[in-house]
């Protein structure tokens, strides 16, 4: 189990792109932010009762490659946790490289986060990007 699931938990604060945004290649945790530069949407979710019941809910998986549409800060007083999810609800420890599932916490941001309209993202001669809406 995480770290982050066993002290208290202040906020969660997610800046994350469509999960219907589909992209030519996978794009990892590393990118991310650059990859959706524009278009990327922030979230602040607050309220101990809500995240003490849904951080303890991290399950470990085998490490796969992710198409990572979402980063997440944990904040616990000081102290930040980072984390990236793919559209998928895999989610991966930036500090300790571990995967993971959570399908609760899952479930809250692809609510939150909403899967309106559609958006594909294609690679265009001299590293151009277009970008297709629907």
């Amino acid at each position: 189990m995480p770290a982050s699931a066993q002290v208290k938990v202040t906020k969660l604060s997610v800046v994350y792109e469509d999960f219907a945004t589909e992209t030519v290649e996978d794009v990892p945790c590393e990118y991310f932010k650059a990859a959706f530069a524009g278009s990327l949407k922030t979230i602040d979710i607050t309220g101990s009762d809500i995240l003490k019941d849904l951080l303890p809910n991290f399950k470990p998986v085998k490490p796969r490659a992710i198409d990572v549409r979402a980063a997440i800060v944990i904040c616990r007083n000081k102290l930040k946790e980072e984390w990236c999810m793919d559209r998928f609800g895999v989610f991966v420890n930036k500090t300790t490289g571990k995967y993971y599932t959570n399908k609760r916490l899952f479930d809250l941001l692809s609510d939150r986060c909403g899967q309106k309209g559609g958006l594909f993202v294609i690679s265009l001669k001299g590293g151009k990007r277009g970008i297709l809406r629907w």
